[in-house]
């Protein structure tokens, strides 16, 4: 998929640490683009009843 560098940057910014996630031509493909990528890694790293204004919650 053109526009996508096929990584991801989690980044903590309670302890201020970073990660760099591969993420497969596989997963881009199934997510139809941005939107569809981003409404599941943000249903995959958000807990399940979180608290909207929770530390916990993802941004």
């Amino acid at each position: 998929m053109k526009g996508y560098y096929g990584r991801m940057l989690l980044v903590n910014v309670s302890d201020k640490s970073y990660e760099i996630v591969p993420l497969g031509e596989e997963l881009l493909s199934a997510t139809l683009g941005g939107k569809g990528l981003a409404a599941k890694l943000l249903l995959e790293h958000t807990p399940k009843g979180v608290d909207p204004l929770s530390p916990d919650n993802t941004l």
